[in-house]
C-alpha cells in the first residue's frame, strides 16, 4: 500500500541529521550525500528483506545516481546485545551492503517515522521532500511514487 504524505512543519536538510554508524564501524548519513537523490530506507531489524525489495523494484527507475540508506530503528536491542546484533549482520549481509543502526531513534523522531512497517523518505540535493511512503513494495506502487517523484522534480 503506497501511502504520501505531506510532511508539514518538516522542513529537515540533510544537515540536521547525524550521521550513524554501520555493521562495520563506518559513518554515514544523507549529509554525506549532499547532492542528488537519497532514499531512506527505515525499518526495524526483521525489516531487511522488504528494504531490499523495495531497492531491488526502484533501482531501475531511479536509476544508478540515486543513493540508497538503510536504516535500523536498533532503539529495541539491549545495549548489551548490539556488538552481537552487528556481528550477525555482518555475517548474514553481503559486505557491500551498509545498515545504518539507529540506537536513539534519532531519525526516527526527526522524521516521525513508524517501525512496524518499512518505510521510505526522500531526500533531494540535502532537503527532504515532502513524500513519504510505507508499506510493502509492489509495482504499482513504485510506479505511483517514481511518476509522484517526476512531477514534484525529484528525479531530474
Amino acid at each position: 500500500m503506497l501511502l504520501l504524505a505531506a510532511l508539514a512543519g518538516l522542513l529537515i536538510d540533510a544537515a540536521a541529521l547525524p550521521l550513524l554508524e554501520d555493521q562495520f564501524g563506518n559513518q554515514d548519513g544523507p549529509s554525506r550525500h549532499p547532492t542528488g537523490l537519497v532514499v531512506l530506507l527505515c525499518g526495524a531489524p526483521d525489516r531487511l528483506r522488504a528494504m531490499k525489495r523495495w531497492e531491488e523494484g526502484l533501482r531501475p527507475q531511479l536509476g544508478e545516481a540515486a543513493r540508497f540508506l538503510r536504516l535500523i530503528d536498533g532503539r529495541s536491542i539491549p545495549e548489551q546485545r548490539r556488538e552481537a546484533a552487528k556481528a550477525t549482520l555482518r555475517e548474514q549481509v553481503p559486505p557491500d551492503i551498509s545498515i545504518l543502526l539507529d540506537w536513539e531513534g534519532r531519525y526516527w523522531h526527526a522524521l516521525q517515522l513508524q517501525s512496524a512497517t518499512v518505510e521510505l523518505a526522500f531526500l533531494r540535493d540535502g532537503r527532504l521532500l515532502p513524500y513519504r511512503v510505507s508499506g510493502r513494495w509492489n509495482a504499482g506502487s513504485a510506479a505511483n511514487l517514481v511518476e509522484r517523484l517526476e512531477r514534484f522534480g525529484a528525479l531530474r
